[in-house]
Order: structure tokens, then sequence, then C-alpha cells
């Protein structure tokens, strides 16, 4: 259903809620990018780091794993755990890290 914007609130559907958390998930990895270019850079031309972050990216899916699954309904998700998932997709910013990898294991 579509609400005018002067109706200010913004966390009344369910579309809109997603679309801020969204947002605040992705504000974590635009500091980080934004911040930290030359240590990415440097770390995608490194064999050895390279290494090591693939190795990281194996353990954190086996632990994941081994932690078992856990499962949130849209409705459940807090402001907490959007912070907590925006803050694993910094990983995917180096080097072997998959973007999948860090949110599954966050989640």
């Amino acid at each position: 259903m579509y609400r005018h914007p002067d109706q200010k609130k913004p966390f009344s559907t369910e579309n809109a809620r997603m679309g801020w958390h969204l947002m605040l998930a992705n504000i974590a990895a635009v500091i980080v990018g934004f911040f930290c270019t030359d240590l990415i850079e440097t770390a995608f031309s490194n064999a050895k780091v390279t290494d090591c972050f693939l190795f990281f990216t194996a353990t954190l899916l086996i632990v994941a794993e081994l932690a078992g699954k856990r499962t949130l309904n849209i409705k459940e998700i807090t402001w907490f755990d959007v912070l907590f998932i925006g803050c694993s997709q910094v990983l995917a910013l180096l080097s072997c890290v998959s973007r999948f990898g860090p949110t599954i294991a966050g989640v």
C-alpha cells in the first residue's frame, strides 16, 4: 500500500523496515572500505595473506555448521542483528573471504 512520505512512519511496513535494515547493515562496510583502501589492496597482492584468509573462511564455515542453524523471521530481526550482519560483511572486503561466509556464520 502506498503511503505519502509526509506521514512520517518510516517503519510502519515490513518493506520499509527491510530497507532501513539494508542501509544500516551497509554502513560498516562503507566506512571500512573508505578508510582502509590501502590495507585492503595490500592484502589482495600478498599470496600468504590470501592463503590465511582462505583458511579463515573455511574455519568460519565449519564452526558455523557445527554451532547449528538458527532461523529468524523477518519480523524478529533486531537492530543489533542488522549491525552484527553488517560487521560480518566487512570481512568480505578482505581477499578470499566470501561475502556469504561471514554473513551465514554471523546469523
